[in-house]
């Protein structure tokens, strides 16, 4: 029940600030319409929310075992058919290297020592700005 009264809670939420106490027998919720909210009456839409949630809860806690042999099923067949599968399985050919695909790749392609960022350019090709010196 509680559970259910923090669900209709959490649909009202946009259009009445819920506030929602323990009572000696249940739940006691109070509900004031939001500024701008259209003129509803709260209660009766928090107990036709109330009534949904009951009914929600009730099936799921009927249907748990069956939910929970479904998924169940459903993850063991999955890892059955993935460990029937080789490693190498890849029709999409996604792990296959650049190399393998389309051959060495171009010397172009290759970084040279002038275009690593770690090392220096050589001290006798011309480096824009070098000669400047700060002017």
């Amino acid at each position: 029940m509680v559970e259910a009264c923090f669900v209709a809670a959490y649909q009202l939420i946009d259009r009445a600030h819920v506030h929602l106490e323990r009572a000696a027998g249940g739940v006691e919720v109070s509900l004031r319409p939001r500024a701008g909210a259209l003129g509803l009456d709260l209660a009766v839409v928090f107990s036709a929310e109330l009534a949904d949630q009951r009914v929600r809860l009730a099936l799921m806690q009927q249907h748990l075992v069956v939910r929970e042999e479904v998924v169940g099923r459903a993850l063991f067949a999955a890892d059955l058919e993935a460990a029937a599968e080789p490693y190498e399985f890849d029709p999409a050919e996604i792990a296959v290297p650049w190399e393998v695909r389309y051959g060495t790749p171009p010397e172009a392609a290759q970084p040279t020592a002038a275009t690593r960022p770690d090392e220096a350019p050589p001290a006798d090709e011309d480096v824009p700005g070098a000669d400047e010196g700060g002017k």
